[in-house]
């Protein structure tokens, strides 16, 4: 019976390694990377009468001294960065205590439209301080923004003009709590 058990158990553990051996081992989409559908970049300038959709997510982990979430940066793509800083999410209403939260990022641009469109989950996240959206200026042809919250009737609510921030090099983008935000360029 004995020998039974070790015959089993050593196949069950030969068995777990073949499949994890053999399987993919990448997630659906590197948060170090993006997915940018229809080709839309040339010369590292995203064509701004051209749609395209940006993916991505990352999981932030519970820093049990602290009694909050440790902070990370992704991005969507080249040029286009989310951050979170150590204990600034508050993950959203009835999530246990040291669960780890996967923040996901979309952002979508129709083709002739002037703005970027935001969806963030998980929805109820809150941020302070506020999650920080930096887009190079060069490579999305940005010289001026406007953030509107979308609300549930497809409204655009214009958001606090503090919550953008330029420099020479990047527009920054404060976000206080998930929604879907647009932000409108010239």
């Amino acid at each position: 019976m004995q020998t039974l058990k070790t015959l089993l158990i050593s196949v069950l553990s030969l068995t777990t390694l073949i499949l994890f051996f053999s399987c993919e081992h990448n997630p659906p989409f590197d948060p170090s990377e993006s997915t940018i559908n229809d080709g839309n970049v040339s010369n590292g300038i995203y064509d701004s009468g051209a749609n395209f959709d940006l993916f991505a997510s990352h999981t932030f982990s519970y820093w049990n001294t602290e009694n909050g979430y440790f902070g990370g940066r992704f991005n969507l793509a080249s040029g286009h960065e989310i951050w979170v800083e150590d204990l600034a999410l508050t993950p959203p209403e009835g999530t246990p205590v040291g669960e780890d939260i996967v923040i996901s990022a979309e952002c979508s641009r129709s083709a002739g439209e002037n703005e970027l469109v935001y969806t963030f989950g998980p929805s109820g996240s809150q941020f302070s301080p506020p999650l920080k959206i930096q887009l190079d200026r060069a490579k999305y042809d940005i010289d001026n923004a406007n953030l509107f919250l979308i609300d549930e009737e497809g409204n655009y609510i214009e958001q606090d003009e503090d919550d953008i921030n330029y420099d020479d090099e990047y527009l920054n983008i404060s976000i206080h709590h998930f929604s879907r935000y647009a932000v409108s360029i010239d």
